[in-house]
């Protein structure tokens, strides 16, 4: 179930508002830009959970009508999980609730802003409402806001056992430790290498000018910010690796010929035209005959620098010519088309198989001995607290389970800013499993205001989590008013 954009912005924005402070039984997805009012949409949506259905639940929950209103004040605020992207967004946004909790407890509610009262359970009235906030005041240390990693690093300090992980983890947030065992697995391997006598890959890489301070770099590089030291295990040359890339670039490329047909002729800057389809025309037929061929310098010859670039600048929306922007402005593929070819194009080009071969075989077992001391010396990285969460909920369906039942309320936002590992765990606790075993999910994000693609944001990642959002059964709101901009 979908709500889209409208013809009615103003009717779809104030569906979403209300949406917001009202849906609890499905996920939501909400796409808000700058100055629409997002934070203040998820603290009343907090509010309105704790003040209305959150409180209820947890009084269900305790199976005592005498329960104590400290202990279920509590239990309410423990089923709330904010994510968010910074310490200073989680911060703030802890600090609104806080305020927002005061004014209601004062009585002051008609002040919290995009508070509606007149949204929560009818028994719950002014006085009830007011009693709840205080109470809910008074226990706000239990609730959760924070970053992705900082939930990371709380679930698996959480479950150190079933993680497999030091009971004192740390994080190496300035990366010393690192860099102490990164500089010593260099130092004992390439020691070990240079003195064995025999062709090592190390020895390899050093005719090729790549030395211990490059290698260094490397693995210290990889353990920051790359996936585990298994990807290397296997061969990414493989025959079968190698079948899957090129077929993968050949439909690419044959889609992008086949929008193109006709269309580059009489351009102004006819030859470059020319030689594009030409060069689609040969990389095609390249492809079907010679599926081998990787890292060959003929992808340099049919694909220079200023060919590709024109490939890559459509990947990227842009024309050159406002006769060459009508041509190719109405194929709303294109930049997408583009963009897929012209990355993998560029890998062909700049591939170099040798030296892949000889880095990923130096830098498996050195990266694979910097893991095991810093799992034993109880270390971990900001990168190594996603991929152990990740790796700990798929692995352990007790342990996802037991946090499915623990939130109850889950909220994520910039969610245009994560990248596919973090994605795939909020998916795993939001989306996945039966409604009723899973935490009631809100995502706010902003496809525009994607900026961090050089930390792995994954736009792809955001398209793929909407599309499962709705087929779960969830909704896609728009908030389109704008706080920040005057009429004029």
């Amino acid at each position: 179930m979908s709500t889209s954009r409208t013809s009615d912005p103003r009717g779809a924005d104030a569906a979403a508002r209300l949406a917001a402070q009202r849906v609890f039984d499905r996920p939501l997805l909400l796409e808000a830009g700058a100055g629409t009012g997002k934070t203040t949409t998820l603290v009343t949506r907090i509010l309105s959970w704790c003040l209305g259905v959150g409180w209820d639940g947890s009084r269900e929950r305790s199976a005592d009508e005498d329960a104590d209103p400290h202990a279920i004040a509590a239990e309410t605020l423990q089923g709330v999980v904010a994510i968010t992207f910074t310490e200073a967004a989680a911060a703030e946004m802890a600090a609104r609730l806080a305020a927002t909790l005061a004014q209601v407890t004062d009585g002051a509610e008609d002040d919290v802003i995009g508070f509606d009262p007149g949204l929560l359970p009818v028994e719950v009235g002014p006085n009830e409402r007011q009693r709840r906030a205080a109470l809910l005041l008074e226990a706000f240390d239990h609730l959760t806001v924070g970053t992705i990693h900082a939930f990371c690093y709380g679930l698996l300090k959480t479950y150190a056992l079933e993680a497999g992980l030091h009971p004192e983890l740390t994080v190496d947030a300035e990366g010393r430790e690192l860099e102490a065992i990164g500089r010593t697995a260099v130092e004992q391997w390439v020691q070990r290498a240079y003195s064995a006598g025999e062709e090592t890959p190390f020895l390899a890489l050093a005719a090729r000018g790549i030395g211990p301070g490059r290698l260094l770099e490397a693995v210290l590089e990889w353990t920051s910010e790359g996936p585990s030291s298994d990807v290397l295990a296997r061969d990414p040359l493989d025959s079968e690796a190698r079948a899957a890339f090129i077929d993968t670039l050949g439909g690419e490329i044959e889609a992008l010929r086949v929008r193109l047909e006709g269309r580059l002729a009489g351009l102004p800057s006819n030859r470059l035209a020319v030689r594009l389809e030409a060069a689609l025309a040969e990389t095609g037929e390249r492809i079907a005959t010679d599926r081998a061929t990787l890292g060959d310098e003929v992808w340099r010859e049919v694909w220079p620098d200023n060919l590709l670039g024109r490939l890559a600048e459509w990947g990227r929306g842009r024309t050159s010519s406002k006769e060459e922007e009508e041509r190719l402005g109405g194929l709303d593929d294109l930049p997408e088309l583009a963009a897929a070819a012209a990355r993998k194009l560029e890998i062909l080009r700049r591939l170099d198989p040798d030296l892949l071969t000889a880095a990923r075989r130096a830098m498996l077992p050195m990266l694979e001995q910097i893991e095991r001391e810093m799992r034993a010396r109880g270390v971990i990285t900001f990168s190594g607290l996603l991929r152990e969460a990740l790796a700990l909920l798929e692995s352990s369906p007790s342990v996802l389970t037991r946090e499915r039942q623990r939130i109850r309320l889950l909220l994520v936002d910039e969610f245009q800013d994560t990248d596919s590992v973090q994605s795939r765990i909020v998916r795993l606790l939001g989306l996945e499993g039966g409604s009723a075993a899973r935490p009631s999910l809100f995502v706010v994000g902003d496809p525009k205001q994607s900026i961090y693609a050089w930390r792995d944001a994954d736009l792809k990642a955001y398209e793929a989590f909407e599309e499962a959002l709705l087929a779960a059964g969830g909704e896609r709101h728009v908030l389109s008013r704008n706080f920040r901009s005057v009429p004029a």
